[in-house]
């Protein structure tokens, strides 16, 4: 074999090892995406009050007094119930019939692959006439300072059950490279309870920056 064979197999042998490690890379990038996990949350304790931090994605809040914190759904990184909630029945759960429930979502995006849900809340906030032009008579849109960043809250009107009519109402951050997203649902006998419970949990969040 020449030299020059030799040169061509050693380049094609190079190249191989950096596909290789790129695609590892690849993998390992996108293993990190999805919701944060309620482990991954720590409980600290202040004055009496009860906080949960995630470093991972700069987060941290307040748990609301007597409230409970688990990871339910795969969908989000954790949620949190009032002591005094009841679901309305399993089929629509977590829809209350009494209590509360927040449902709370932080990820980490990666730069090359973004996340459907952190572009279409970017589109809402570049163009502020796109915006307006959603709003409907069961979907309304409005611009939202959630610690200060640009965020976009949303009310979703749902009438379908006749027994237990309300809304879900959301506030989605798209932020440095990270999706944030915090969502109640007001049904049942404590809507306007629930409503100030979120309007005051709202209030605790700090996003790192």
């Amino acid at each position: 074999m020449n030299n020059k064979c030799k040169v061509i197999l050693i380049g094609v042998a190079v190249l191989a090892v950096v596909a290789i490690g790129y695609l590892f890379y690849i993998k390992y990038q996108e293993s990190k995406l999805g919701p944060v996990s309620y482990e991954s949350f720590k409980k600290i304790e202040e004055n009496g009050k009860v906080f949960l931090e995630n470093k991972e994605v700069g987060l941290k809040f307040q748990v609301p007094e007597g409230w409970k914190t688990d990871d339910v759904f795969g969908w989000t990184s954790l949620s949190m119930q009032s002591s005094d909630y009841k679901v309305f029945n399993e089929k629509n759960y977590p829809i209350p019939e009494k209590g509360c429930w927040i449902d709370i979502l932080a990820k980490k995006e990666f730069s090359g692959k973004e996340d459907v849900e952190y572009l279409d809340v970017l589109d809402l906030l570049k163009d502020k006439e796109y915006m307006n032009s959603q709003n409907s008579e069961k979907n309304i849109y409005e611009l939202f300072f959630l610690d200060s960043l640009e965020s976009i809250k949303s009310k979703t009107i749902i009438n379908q059950n006749k027994e237990n009519q309300g809304e879900v109402v959301s506030i989605e951050l798209p932020y440095d490279k990270k999706y944030y997203s915090f969502e109640t649902y007001l049904f049942g006998s404590d809507k306007e309870k629930c409503l100030e419970e979120f309007n005051d949990f709202i209030q605790t969040i700090s996003i790192k920056k």
